[in-house]
């Protein structure tokens, strides 16, 4: 007898129609049928006729065992029969090729180059960055996002990142990170972006009857959105809104009680006007404590942050790689 082709992937179910056919016990074939009928777990796929002619195809089939259940009163078939049995069609387990378009990034400094890969969907992709030919990048750090920039995908700090190529062919940016200014990336691996946002809302409070220059303030936030809004890309933001009362955090002016020029806590960032003698150290103050506050980081290098991240109350190439950075980085929309 010739074998039936199943167009559906369940051994067992097919083990027992075969050789239900092959023993040629055509009760025990209509048995079955009634089986499936009666919507208690068993799926056959038919042939118009036993054992030989083309199969029926199968959602054919379940809408003709629905209508007649309807007519008989008897109890409906479930519409999912693939998942009240662990079968499946044949074509849900084969992998299909699926074409995978890279665009490669230096994160501060642009475009690099593209490549693209031909996988079947589903598959464990890897990539590495000693693979991609580009010199001035971190030979450790890689993250992959959506399409201009969106979502991240993954990220790694192993020199090579795995992930899971989609069903559908996709389009993906590779983001290295810059090497030319030897910025310590280390200190920052660990850090996220604090209230899980990349566009910040920041708002003045001051305290302890302190006050001080806005002028200190935008200057210190404008920096730092300079170093994320690259004109190719802009990897977030931070919203100056000196007159409202409520943002994800607040800045300002007040008195340290620990004694320090300037702190911050998360919900808000402070500079002490008593310590700092003048207007160029209230920047770099004010620089270091808005970058560790909105990187969720302290003491970069190990010392203030303000001997890492700025020269002379400017943001420097080094801060500025640091900053995109988390960024780029960072899973938070």
């Amino acid at each position: 007898m010739e074998k039936i082709d199943f167009p559906i992937v369940c051994p067992e179910l097919e083990k027992m129609i075969t050789s239900t056919i092959e023993a040629g016990r055509k009760e025990r074939f209509d048995a079955l049928k009634n089986k499936v009928k009666r919507g208690i777990g068993v799926v056959a796929l038919l042939t118009s006729s036993v054992g030989t002619g083309p199969a029926v195809d199968f959602g054919q089939y379940i809408g003709l065992i629905n209508k007649d259940a309807q007519r008989s009163g008897t109890v409906q078939v479930l519409d999912d029969f693939r998942g009240m049995t662990g079968c499946k069609k044949a074509t849900d387990d084969i992998p299909q090729e699926v074409t995978l378009q890279f665009d490669v990034f230096n994160h501060t400094q642009g475009y690099r180059n593209q490549f693209s890969r031909t996988v079947l969907g589903g598959d464990s992709l890897a990539i590495k960055v000693s693979d991609l030919g580009i010199n001035d990048v971190d030979p450790q750090r890689i993250a992959i996002r959506q399409d201009n920039f969106g979502g991240l995908v993954t990220y790694s700090a192993t020199g090579e990142v795995t992930f899971m190529a989609p069903k559908q062919s996709a389009n993906y940016d590779i983001i290295l990170f810059n090497s030319s200014n030897n910025a310590p990336y280390s200190w920052m691996d660990r850090s996220n972006l604090v209230h899980g946002t990349r566009n910040f809302t920041v708002y003045r409070q001051d305290f302890d009857g302190q006050t001080g220059p806005e002028s200190i303030w935008e200057n210190v936030f404008n920096q730092l959105n300079s170093a994320l809004d690259l004109g190719w890309v802009k990897w977030g933001s931070i919203n100056r809104q000196p007159n409202a009362t409520n943002g994800n955090f607040s800045y300002g002016y007040g008195s340290d009680s620990h004694g320090g020029s300037g702190w911050h806590q998360g919900n808000l960032i402070i500079i002490n006007p008593k310590l700092c003698s003048n207007e160029l150290v209230m920047t770099l103050v004010g620089l270091a404590e808005a970058f560790e506050n909105i990187c969720g980081v302290d003491d970069i290098g190990g010392h203030s942050s303000s001997m890492t991240i700025q020269t002379n109350g400017v943001l420097n190439p080094v801060g500025k790689d640091l900053f995109a950075y988390v960024f780029a980085k960072d899973g938070a929309n």
